[in-house]
């Protein structure tokens, strides 16, 4: 199932440019990719053990106790960039267009550091319970930076240099970020929500789940829009400016189709 825009067709040529000119800089930067396999749990992790021998990429979750494959072929997965890595980004575009998964980050770590300032971050607690946190999902990437308190974005930010996401319109992102080296990976610990970082990380989704309750339920509406991102950004425009009763799936479907016939987009 598709969730944002494909690629376009310049799109390799296009990263590769990008990250060149990252790799030339001095003093040279560290170059990552950071991929949410659970995207593609079927094929993504075979690809990357072929694409990435030895040492250079690791898995997220792979210092949990009892790690199977199973969990490792869900795992976020990050891989060092060099230069003899940039002719496998043909078979990471293929591996990811149309797939909110993919991330890029430059940065003056490492990548075991690096790996155990991500690592901090898989989890969340909330008034005592434990959450994953789809830190690389990119579609929530953005608005999760957002809600981290000022300590926990330098704490996730480090010394990096750019973070790059590719957006819903299938294009990379760069997040807005300050350089921040003031943490040690080893003193990262589980990161504490508040109650209303809780809300904003639950309001994040509202919008994602609707339209995958309207693509079972609602499927002729759901195919009105040509690309992902036209979809998203219609529906929140709509739901955003009513000024009619959506408490409830129903009521915002009725919103939705009623606006989408003024519109033309249904008959």
């Amino acid at each position: 199932m598709q969730l944002i825009d494909h690629y376009s067709p310049d799109w390799v040529r296009e990263t590769q440019a990008m990250i060149r000119g990252w790799l030339s800089q001095e003093p040279h930067p560290y170059v990552y990719l950071l991929i949410d396999a659970s995207f593609r749990h079927e094929t993504t992790l075979p690809l990357i053990r072929e694409l990435w021998p030895g040492k250079r990429w690791r898995s997220l979750y792979q210092d949990r106790p009892n790690t199977s494959e199973q969990v490792l072929s869900v795992s976020p997965l990050l891989l060092t960039v060099d230069k003899e890595a940039l002719g496998a980004l043909e078979a990471i575009a293929r591996e990811t267009t149309g797939q909110p998964m993919l991330s890029l980050i430059v940065t003056r770590e490492s990548l075991s550091p690096l790996w155990e300032r991500l690592a901090a971050f898989r989890f969340i607690s909330v008034q005592g319970n434990r959450y994953i946190l789809r830190l690389t999902d990119t579609r929530r990437l953005p608005q999760i930076i957002d809600m981290l308190t000022e300590e926990q974005r330098a704490r996730l930010i480090g010394p990096a240099l750019a973070w790059g996401h590719i957006a819903r319109d299938g294009c990379w992102r760069t997040l807005d970020i300050d350089s921040v080296f003031n943490q040690s990976p080893e003193a990262l610990r589980t990161i504490e929500l508040s109650e209303q970082q809780e809300k904003m990380l639950v309001d994040m989704n509202r919008i994602d789940v609707f339209l995958d309750s309207l693509r079972i339920n609602d499927p002729e509406l759901y195919g009105a829009f040509g690309k992902p991102s036209e979809r998203y950004e219609w529906i929140t425009r709509i739901l955003c400016e009513t000024e009619a009763p959506i408490d409830t799936n129903a009521q915002q479907v009725e919103c939705c189709r009623e606006a989408a016939r003024k519109e033309g987009l249904l008959i």
